[in-house]
C-alpha cells in the first residue's frame, strides 16, 4: 500500500466577499503519482496549490503532509518568485542547498539542472538579464534542484518554449518514485498526454475526480476536457 503524501480533510478557502477557492474538499494522494489538476480558470487550481504548500490558510477543515522537513517541499508558482540579486547559477545552487546538499554537491546538482532546462550558458546572469520564459525555466531548475518529496507546480509550461517545455516534462517523468509527488496545475495538453499519471479534475472550487489518467479519459467526454483545459483562453 503507497504511503499517503497530502490529505486534506473537509477543506474549504472562502475569500474576502464571500468568494468560495474551494469548498469541502476531501482528498487523499500517496507517494509515487504525478498528479495533473485541470480546470478552467478560476476552478480553484491555485487555491488548491498554495493551500498545499502552506502559504494559505483553509478556512476550515485541514491539510496535512507525510514530510519529515519543511525543505521537503518545493513549489513553483505562476509568479516570478526569484532572487534577482543572485545569479541564475546561484539562484539554482540556493535550491540545492535548501534540499539539504552539501557545499560541493549543490555546484555538481546546479549544473545538472541548469544543462536540463538549457540555461548552462547563461548561468552567471542576473535574472533581469533574461526574458521571461527563461527566468521561469531557473525557477524549475531550483525546484528541481531541491530534490524535494512533494513537488507543487502550477502553470509551469507558461512561457516555455514547445522544446523547453518538452524537455521539462520528461525531466519531470523521471523525478517520479515511490518517496516523491508532483502535481501539476496546467493547461498544457502534453503535461496530461505525456507526463501524469493521475488527474484532478476541479469545477467552481469542486473536486469532480480524481481518477488515474485512463480512468478520466475513458470516463469523461471530449467536451469535458475542452472546458477544463480551454475555458481559460475563451
Amino acid at each position: 500500500m503507497k504511503q499517503t503524501a497530502i490529505q486534506l480533510n473537509q477543506v474549504t478557502k472562502t475569500y474576502k466577499g464571500g468568494i468560495q477557492g474551494l469548498q469541502c474538499a476531501n482528498l487523499e494522494i500517496p507517494y509515487n503519482q504525478c498528479v495533473g489538476i485541470i480546470g478552467a480558470n478560476g476552478a480553484g487550481k491555485t487555491t488548491l496549490i498554495h493551500l498545499i504548500a502552506g502559504v494559505l490558510r483553509p478556512s476550515s477543515g485541514s491539510v496535512k503532509k507525510t514530510i519529515c522537513k519543511p525543505n521537503d517541499l518545493a513549489w513553483v508558482s505562476q509568479t516570478q518568485t526569484i532572487d534577482w540579486f543572485l545569479s541564475v547559477f546561484d539562484n539554482v545552487r540556493l535550491g540545492a542547498r535548501l534540499g539539504g546538499a552539501s557545499i560541493s554537491d549543490s555546484y555538481e546538482v546546479s549544473y545538472e539542472m541548469l544543462e536540463e532546462v538549457g540555461l548552462l550558458s547563461k548561468k552567471m546572469l542576473l535574472p533581469d538579464q533574461l526574458s521571461g520564459g527563461e527566468i521561469r525555466r531557473v525557477q524549475i531548475a531550483r525546484a528541481l534542484a531541491q530534490k524535494a518529496k512533494i513537488l507543487l507546480l502550477d502553470e509551469p509550461t507558461v512561457g516555455l518554449d514547445p522544446v523547453a517545455s518538452e524537455r521539462f516534462i520528461d525531466k519531470i517523468t523521471q523525478t517520479v518514485s515511490e518517496e516523491t509527488v508532483v502535481l501539476i496545475a496546467s493547461h498544457d495538453l502534453h503535461i496530461l498526454e505525456k507526463s501524469v499519471s493521475s488527474v484532478l479534475y476541479l469545477n467552481e472550487g469542486h473536486i469532480e475526480a480524481f481518477q488515474t489518467k485512463e480512468e478520466f479519459l475513458k470516463n469523461f467526454s471530449s467536451h469535458t476536457l475542452r472546458e477544463a483545459f480551454f475555458a481559460a483562453h475563451n
